[in-house]
C-alpha cells in the first residue's frame, strides 16, 4: 500500500519500521565513523598489524614499517587518542599493543573484503 509520509512515499510501512528500530544511534554512529576515520589512513593499518603480534616499543614499530621514529609516535598517539591502542611503561621504554582485541577481527574482515580488488 503507498502512503505519503512527511512528503515521502512509503511503500512498506512494516518494513521501514522494523529497519528503522535496527538503525543505530546518532551516537554510536559517531563514533564508528572515528573508527574507521582512524583506520584510513595506510600508515595506522601498517602500525596495527605490528601490534596484533603482541605489544612493541615506537623504535621496533618504526622499524617494522620502514618510517622515521617521529612519523609514527604521530600515529601512536593519534590511535591512542581514539582508544583503539594502549600503552605502558617499562622503565625508560614505552610499550604500545592493541587496546582491544576485536580490532584483529576488523582488520581480518579489510584484509578479506579488500583482496578481491587486488
Amino acid at each position: 500500500m503507498l502512503a505519503k509520509k512527511n512528503h515521502f512515499l512509503v511503500v512498506d510501512n512494516d518494513k521501514i519500521n522494523t529497519i528503522r528500530e535496527s538503525i543505530v544511534p546518532e551516537n554510536l554512529i559517531n563514533a564508528m565513523s572515528e573508527t574507521f576515520r582512524a583506520l584510513c589512513d595506510p600508515t595506522r593499518i601498517r602500525i596495527l598489524q605490528t601490534l596484533e603480534n603482541g605489544e612493541l616499543c615506537v623504535c621496533d614499530i618504526a622499524a617494522l614499517i620502514d618510517l622515521p621514529q617521529p612519523s609514527v609516535s604521530h600515529h601512536l598517539k593519534a590511535l591512542r587518542q581514539l582508544g583503539i591502542i594502549k600503552f605502558r611503561k617499562s622503565g625508560k621504554m614505552t610499550l604500545y599493543s592493541l587496546k582491544d582485541i576485536r580490532i584483529s577481527g576488523l582488520l581480518a574482515v579489510a584484509r578479506d573484503f579488500s583482496r578481491k580488488y587486488v
